[in-house]
């Protein structure tokens, strides 16, 4: 389980850095450190929001599967 989740969080890593990749190829100039510690402070809220959405979703669906 631990590695699957250390697995997980190294994909999401590529993933940010593919973003700021195509980010910056257009000419957006970001520092990704700051970009990502203003979108956790900002998003919070959203973010908690999103989590709890998916996650009543994709339980729901699993309850169901049981």
């Amino acid at each position: 389980f631990n590695d699957i989740i250390n697995n997980l969080e190294r994909v999401a890593d590529h993933c940010s850095n593919i973003a700021f990749s195509v980010l910056e190829k257009q000419d957006i100039k970001l520092e990704s450190h700051n970009y990502m510690a203003t979108l956790k402070k900002k998003g919070r809220e959203e973010y908690r929001a999103n989590v709890k959405h998916f996650a009543d979703k994709y339980h729901a669906h699993l309850d169901k599967v049981k």
